[in-house]
């Protein structure tokens, strides 16, 4: 029995040492999006204020990848100043919740190992954070492993949708033509090994 738990031990270790912890943040190529089309006007915010980290295995891609985002709510733009401070201190109450939280727990539909250069189009599953509100959700997401040679890296696409009644984000009478009930949400971003990781903790809301 000492010797099976030694072996369990030992093999934890190595899977965790084996892991690759890729961060997030400062790439050009970050974004996060989102989107309203409502009957009378179409809007789209966009921010590249996006970080945090995401581990990854590439030799057992199944069951290893987990990770933590942030998004500063408060860097949003939408193309219209005043329309920004109406959605900043109206709607998502930055002023209380700055920033928007996700927390990957798992991916559905990932390979056995990982190739350089492919996409792989996959189903995930975590915890988004948003106003206060902690909710599961499971947004489909292409990943691809963007290593060569030393260099670590990997690219990830995320695509879900928001109801905001489920997320508590009002939404005033005098817009109700003009700001959809759902909202789309767009997320791109590059992870990259080798570079000091922040600790990002997640706020102790409840579950929804």
């Amino acid at each position: 029995m000492k010797k099976l738990a030694l072996a369990f031990s030992l093999a934890c270790l190595s899977a965790a040492v084996s892991a690759e912890t890729y961060v997030v943040g400062g790439s050009n190529d970050d974004s996060v999006k989102f989107q309203s089309e409502a009957r009378l006007e179409f809007i789209q915010g966009v921010t590249a204020d996006l970080s945090g980290n995401i581990q990854f295995d590439p030799s057992r891609p199944s069951d290893s990848i987990k990770g933590r985002l942030q998004v500063d709510l408060r860097t949003l733009k939408t193309g219209i100043e005043m329309r920004d401070e109406h959605m900043r201190t109206r709607h998502l109450q930055t002023d209380q919740y700055p920033f928007a939280y996700f927390e990957l727990t798992s991916v559905k539909g990932l390979p056995d190992k990982s190739v350089a250069g492919a996409v792989c189009s996959c189903s995930a599953e975590g915890y988004f954070y948003i106003h206060g509100v902690k909710r599961k959700i499971t947004p489909t997401i292409e990943i691809v492993d963007n290593s060569a040679g030393e260099i670590k890296s990997i690219g990830i696409h995320a695509r879900f949708s928001l109801k905001l009644d489920d997320w508590k984000i009002p939404r005033p009478k005098a817009l109700f033509l003009k700001l959809a009930e759902t909202i789309d949400v767009d997320v791109r971003f590059t992870g990259r090994s080798g570079k000091q990781a922040l600790a990002l903790d997640l706020p102790k809301w409840p579950d929804n």
